[in-house]
């Protein structure tokens, strides 16, 4: 009877490996909405040989059942009045919904624009169609796609926005405005170790006003939800200054409500001194 057993498991166990050995190596994740730039063709089957059902066409967003990356390309399960189908995707496709706006917002530092949006923008700014010095702009059409957090909530932010120029319709990726700073007040002491840069308002350029090494007092920040060199979260500063608030995002190190105290300890094993509470500048 356990010889029975023992090769019903040994059976199961080698019909479950074929299935997986069986399995397409390729990821397949449920993605959200998409949002057509073109044309697209409608296919049966997720290959381009497969039986065309129709076509979609250009600026309209779609709900998407399944999307499978295989070798660096992308099909799409689309749900659409025709039923089921895929599509092939490509830089005519953007992840997130697209409306059509009207806003007046203010850009705070030069952005590239694009003629198109594309579905890669990082570190495509040498491949944009030209620069845009910080001014006020009229936003015609708004890109947003959402995802959920670790704690299951959605969280849904701005993409690609399409904007009026002299030359026409644009696009610019989440471009720094004005609009979107969220101060928060705190009464907070910064003490600055160096000299830092001093901005009348969050992303402005060239600047040369400098503040020298000392305690300045924060009145409220901007924590931009994002991260620089080295995981440092971007976050800006605004303090007051005899020339009014003012903004500083510091690129050295600051001690936060240091205060002073006379107090005597002992030191039986010797230490080392330093300048400020980190391992540089080492004096003795």
């Amino acid at each position: 009877m356990n010889k029975v057993k023992s090769n019903a498991i040994w059976i199961c166990f080698g019909l479950w490996m074929i299935v997986v050995l069986g399995m397409p190596t390729h990821q397949a994740h449920a993605a959200s909405v998409i949002t057509l730039l073109e044309e697209k063709t409608l296919y049966a089957e997720q290959a381009a040989n497969s039986t065309i059902v129709g076509k979609l066409s250009a600026n309209q967003t779609v709900e998407v059942i399944l999307e499978n990356s295989m070798e660096g390309t992308s099909w799409y399960k689309i749900k659409t009045w025709l039923g089921d189908s895929w599509i092939y995707g490509n830089e005519s496709v953007m992840h997130g919904s697209f409306s059509d706006v009207d806003m007046s917002v203010t850009t705070l530092k030069t952005v590239t624009f694009f003629d198109t949006p594309t579905p890669y923008p990082y570190g495509l700014d040498s491949l944009g169609n030209g620069q845009l010095a910080a001014q006020p702009i009229q936003v015609t059409g708004l890109n947003e796609f959402c995802y959920l957090l670790s704690d299951g909530t959605q969280t849904c932010e701005p993409g690609w926005y399409r904007i009026k120029t002299w030359l026409g319709e644009k696009w610019l990726y989440k471009p720094k405005l004005k609009e979107l700073i969220k101060e928060e007040t705190v009464d907070l002491t910064l003490t600055l170790t160096d000299e830092e840069l001093l901005y009348e308002q969050p992303y402005q350029e060239h600047i040369t006003t400098k503040l020298q090494p000392q305690k300045v007092k924060v009145v409220s920040l901007w924590d931009t939800g994002e991260m620089a060199y080295r995981f440092h979260p971007v976050i800006w500063y605004k303090i007051e200054t005899d020339q009014g608030s003012r903004w500083i995002y510091p690129s050295h190190l600051t001690l936060a409500n240091v205060s002073s105290i006379d107090k005597s300890i002992e030191l039986p094993t010797g230490a080392k001194g330093y300048e400020h509470p980190d391992f540089e500048g080492e004096s003795s």
